[in-house]
């Protein structure tokens, strides 16, 4: 089996969607990657559920339908025909949420339209 993909990260956050990278495991474990399967934990609940699956030459993928100010946890497996590498997951827990400039812009732009 291969090892787990590494530093599983956010790359763009916002308040409903996190955009995920990671890097390819150290070892495909003899056989060539067929694919990654990318799972999600809202940090209220106990279980990761299935978010989707990408080929093995995707890198990034775009996680949607999240509730802003709710906090996720990601993993990311690699699997090959020998089955699935335990998960690289990130670091800690990703808030969704809009990003600090857009609020700014959305803020000012309703505040001046509504003045």
């Amino acid at each position: 089996m291969p090892s787990s993909p590494r530093n599983v990260r956010a790359v763009e956050v916002d308040s409903t969607y996190i955009e995920l990278a990671w890097d390819s495991p150290d070892s495909d474990g003899g056989s060539a990657l067929t694919g990654y399967v990318i799972e999600k934990r809202d940090m209220k609940r106990a279980d990761f559920v299935f978010v989707a699956n990408v080929d093995a030459v995707t890198h990034q993928y775009r996680a949607t339908r999240l509730f802003e100010g709710c906090d996720y946890m990601f993993r990311v497996s690699a699997e090959n025909q020998a089955g699935l590498s335990q998960p690289g997951e990130t670091d800690k827990p990703i808030t969704a949420r809009m990003p600090y400039g857009q609020f700014l812009s959305t803020f000012w732009a309703t505040f001046t339209v509504g003045s």
